[in-house]
């Protein structure tokens, strides 16, 4: 017979919630109880709104606002490819992703636009690990585009530390102004002498002239 005073007990499945995910995975996979479709390129992939809205801001938006699309059964996602959309959906039921060289740009595109911000960061983190001589500045600038101001600060970090390998890459050429003038000016920039300095200077002022209109 149970004790007649009030008592309290908390009882917890450890491993339940991954499990759920498992089976909402699953349900992925066979398309099962699926209430939208996300259309990218030529890929249509049915999912599950409430898996989308738990991972971006952006999707939970679209699904609980008073938007066009959280009524619509086809969502088409622009400016993402087929594959990385593939991806992105994948991630938000498993929590996992393969990052490397040929994908991790365009994962860096699509995460920063839907606003999977955990997988943006860890883009940023690999890119960040990539930065070289011969790519840094290209980097920087899809960062800068994308809002993603870490990658952008370890770019520049590495830009000025690595400048004399920089200026002679062909990433160089297409430097603006504006970025060129920020680099040299800075207290970090690492030159070994000043004629390297002074050959940036004129390459500057020639840059500016040919701008004037």
């Amino acid at each position: 017979m149970l004790i007649e005073e009030p008592k309290e007990t908390t009882f917890e499945i450890t491993g339940m919630l991954q499990t759920s995910f498992n089976k909402l995975f699953e349900f992925l996979q066979k398309e099962i109880l699926c209430d939208v479709t996300i259309q990218a390129g030529n890929k249509s992939i049915k999912c599950h709104r409430n898996v989308l809205a738990s991972c971006s801001p952006y999707f939970q938006a679209m699904f609980t606002s008073s938007l066009a699309e959280s009524k619509q059964n086809v969502i088409t996602i622009g400016d993402i490819d087929e594959t990385t959309m593939e991806m992105l959906i994948k991630f938000a039921y498993t929590a996992k992703v393969d990052l490397n060289t040929s994908n991790a740009q365009a994962l860096l595109h699509a995460s920063s636009v839907l606003q999977f911000d955990c997988l943006a960061q860890a883009c940023c983190d690999f890119m960040s690990s990539q930065l070289h001589p011969s790519n840094c500045l290209g980097i920087r600038e899809l960062a800068q585009r994308l809002g993603q101001l870490s990658l952008v600060k370890k770019s520049d970090s590495f830009s000025k530390y690595n400048f004399r390998k920089i200026i002679v890459e062909d990433e160089f050429v297409s430097i603006s102004v504006q970025h060129l003038e920020e680099i040299i000016s800075s207290e970090d920039l690492f030159v070994d002498n000043e004629v390297e300095l002074t050959f940036v200077n004129c390459t500057l002022q020639f840059d500016e002239l040919l701008h004037i209109p």
